[in-house]
């Protein structure tokens, strides 16, 4: 295996022909020789179906019409050839990628109409706005699309982006390839290094990015301006790099310096500035693709400025199947002095949303509840209003949503506490309280409600409150922990926070 290329894509007919060692095996051991002639016979073969995560074919007339289909085994339309072929035939093939970012957005969006505020038109933002750059410029940027990882806010801290091009840059330099573009960049931006073109008529191409070439369009625009491309053939070196196809490449090379020196140009500087463009071949991202990246983050970063609140409680939403994000997010507010509220029967809906100068956490979040659960316990609190009583609050409740299960995560994330305010009466009682609402809710189906003033919907039969001794504290934060992922009333080392700041210790966050 080790003497086969390690080149994309090579052929066993190519790997024989650049390795003499591996053709000097062949002949001499016949096992290798045949094992490749089956090789070479079975290469190109179709090994399975796939279909593209996001790919859609679009096409003048029915698909039907130009290209064999065939369904999946979820009843899904995939044609039959492959993108390569697709693109041959002239097919327009374009990938749809579907973003959480823009259920945030949208979400936000509905909570800042629900609370009365005038909802932003975030498709016509002005995109020079102080505040939001001061965000990006900070680092800031836990919950902001394309920007929250801790290597890119350490980058937008050094570089100060100011401008809705940086951000662009930013997002198409960070990348595994450009990175080592990053620092030019930024010196260059900070006015540290001076910008040098090779030749005058790259500046009006290559200015915005501080004469660092970023953007396929700007090797595109290069092609035609210094070397006479045309724009299909600056389209084709596009997709060689994109592609990373070295003998097109190289032969878009040739055609590049002689095109330049036909022009006049100096035969040497032209061969430098194609050695600078080859390494973008390794990573040539088109701009189009990051701006419209940006603008999204843009978006995101002007809720999280102007409408704090409703982009955190739709942020939040988002991740209540992502148990260590979410708990990260609510660290992070509550660190920023946002307060959290605890899931409540009456006050929850089943997302996270605003109340107040607050965030209330939503009964989704409740693991253990269910979607059913909540769904059951949303449609009871609209008949009844408020609920007075946990009986009471059992007894609304479908029978098969009222079980143990569902009861003791409740009690365990506070979701009761408005009700009855000590989580381990509740619990040490869990199935007498089960039984109760049983018992009432089978007396008011047989219509003998009236007999026991279960109009009424006190009565838990439950101590008073204040005769009752609180759970300890670290079993009441183990029940948050378990049942939404993250600590909500406090914190097991609270009780240390003088011992550690003595220590300097502080999260690695």
């Amino acid at each position: 295996a080790r003497l086969v290329p390690e080149t994309l894509g090579v052929t066993l007919e190519q790997a024989l022909h650049d390795s003499p060692a591996l053709a000097e095996l062949a002949e001499r051991d016949p096992r290798v020789g045949q094992l490749l002639a089956i090789g070479q016979r079975l290469e190109g073969l179709a090994r399975h179906c796939g279909m593209h995560a996001a790919g859609v074919v679009i096409a003048p007339k029915p698909v039907r019409e130009i290209v064999p289909l065939y369904r999946t085994s979820r009843d899904e339309i995939v044609t039959q050839f492959d993108k390569d072929v697709i693109e041959k035939l002239g097919l327009l093939k374009m990938d749809l990628l579907g973003l959480k970012t823009l259920t945030i957005m949208d979400d936000a969006l509905k909570s800042i109409q629900l609370s009365g505020e005038k909802v932003p038109d975030l498709r016509n933002l002005s995109l020079d706005d102080p505040r939001v750059f001061e965000l990006f410029a900070s680092g800031d940027t836990d919950g902001i699309f394309q920007f929250e990882s801790s290597g890119m806010r350490q980058l937008l801290v050094t570089t100060k982006p100011n401008r809705f091009e940086d951000l662009a840059a930013l997002n198409a330099l960070y990348r595994p390839g450009p990175m080592s573009w990053i620092n030019d960049y930024a010196s260059r931006k900070a006015g540290r290094t001076p910008i040098v073109y090779i030749f005058p008529e790259l500046e009006k191409i290559l200015a915005e990015t501080y004469g660092v070439i970023v953007y396929q369009e700007q090797v595109m625009r290069i092609a035609v301006e210094l070397a006479g491309f045309t724009m299909a053939a600056a389209d084709t070196l596009r997709k060689a790099m994109g592609k990373k196809i070295k003998e097109l490449i190289d032969q878009q090379g040739e055609a590049f310096v002689a095109g330049a020196v036909a022009k006049g140009y100096d035969r040497a500087k032209v061969q430098a500035l194609w050695e600078q463009i080859v390494p973008f071949a390794q990573y040539g991202f088109n701009k189009s693709h990051s701006v419209a990246y940006a603008f999204v983050a843009y978006q995101t970063a002007y809720l999280k400025v102007y409408y704090p609140l409703h982009f955190w409680a739709a942020t939040l939403s988002s991740e209540v199947d992502d148990t260590d994000q979410l708990a990260f997010y609510v660290n992070s507010l509550k660190a920023k002095g946002i307060p959290i509220l605890p899931p409540d029967v009456n006050s929850s809906r089943d997302t996270f949303t605003v109340e107040g100068n607050a965030i209330r956490v939503g009964l989704a979040a409740v693991k253990g509840l269910g979607e059913t659960a909540a769904k059951a316990i949303l449609a009871a609190r609209q008949q009844h209003r408020r609920f007075t009583s946990v009986v009471g609050f059992l007894r609304a409740l479908p029978e098969r949503v009222a079980n143990k299960r569902v009861l003791e995560s409740l009690i365990r994330s506070g979701s009761l506490d408005s009700l009855y305010p000590h989580r381990g009466v509740l619990l040490d009682k869990l199935d007498w309280l089960l039984e109760r609402a049983n018992h009432q809710r089978q007396s008011l189906a047989a219509g003998q409600g009236f007999l026991f003033g279960l109009e009424s919907e006190e009565g838990d039969g439950l101590p008073a409150p204040e005769s009752v001794a609180p759970m300890p504290s670290q079993e009441l934060l183990a029940g948050e922990r378990e049942t939404l992922g993250f600590y909500l009333s406090g914190h097991p080392l609270d009780r240390y926070q003088n011992v550690l700041q003595v220590l300097g210790i502080m999260p690695l966050s």
